[in-house]
């Protein structure tokens, strides 16, 4: 179960409340556990790109791990390198 279905039923849970019923959520074991899964993959993809947001612009001369866009040949990091990512993204979802 998906974070926004959860959200979904629990607006209207507070609508029902809201309206005098009184109701609980009730959640399965099971969409508990796939919301714990989805918050650690959430939580490590962030983790991922805070560690390659934050690395070295001297990485490319040193070797390893680093973000760049082409054909500029540039590394990016910071907010340099989230406007960049923020730019691709926009483009993408354009009709």
């Amino acid at each position: 179960m998906s974070i926004e279905r959860i959200q979904e039923r629990l607006d209207l849970i507070g609508r029902m409340r809201s309206g005098g019923l009184d109701m609980s959520p009730s959640f399965s074991e099971q969409d508990i556990l796939d919301l714990i899964a989805e918050n650690q993959s959430l939580r490590t993809d962030a983790e991922r790109y805070r560690w390659l947001r934050s690395r070295d612009l001297e990485t490319i001369a040193q070797g390893g791990v680093f973000a760049g866009m082409t054909p500029q040949n540039m590394v990016l990091n910071e907010e340099t390198l989230d406007e960049a990512v923020d730019a691709a993204i926009a483009q993408e979802a354009r009709p």
